[in-house]
């Protein structure tokens, strides 16, 4: 198993559901929360897929923007590419992303979001990649 950086908490604060340019159907959700080794951090979620398979909620792939901002001024940013799945019949998603950190260093985070008790939470724990 990877070293742990640490475990990290954010809560959806936008969604927006768009058309993309070739016609695909985007699911747009930006966080906000806390990540070890991190600081304050934002990301943006999105998952875009053929309008037919929109209402499909069994799991797919997904892309992430990211940045952190630590205690000290520092600041890093993030690209990741995953997937997620949806292991059973409640609104709660398993993410899977290997994030590629401005500072050169890669990140696989693994998470869930748990649509169960109001506004979507995103909880889980990132490794050194």
């Amino acid at each position: 198993m990877s070293e742990t950086i640490g475990g990290f908490s954010a809560t959806r604060v936008s969604w927006s559901l768009s058309k993309t340019v070739d016609g695909q159907f985007q699911q747009t959700s930006c966080y906000e929360g806390n990540a070890e080794g991190f600081g304050v951090v934002y990301g943006t979620l999105n998952i875009t897929r053929p309008l037919s398979e929109a209402g499909d909620f069994s799991g797919g792939t997904c892309t992430y923007a990211g940045m952190g901002l630590s205690e000290d001024g520092s600041a890093v940013a993030g690209l990741g590419e995953g997937t997620w799945n949806r292991p059973g019949s409640e609104m709660r998603f398993n993410l899977s992303l290997m994030i590629n950190v401005s500072d050169g260093s890669k990140v696989r985070s693994e998470g869930v979001i748990d649509y169960t008790q109001g506004t979507p939470t995103w909880t889980g724990t990132n490794y050194v990649a």
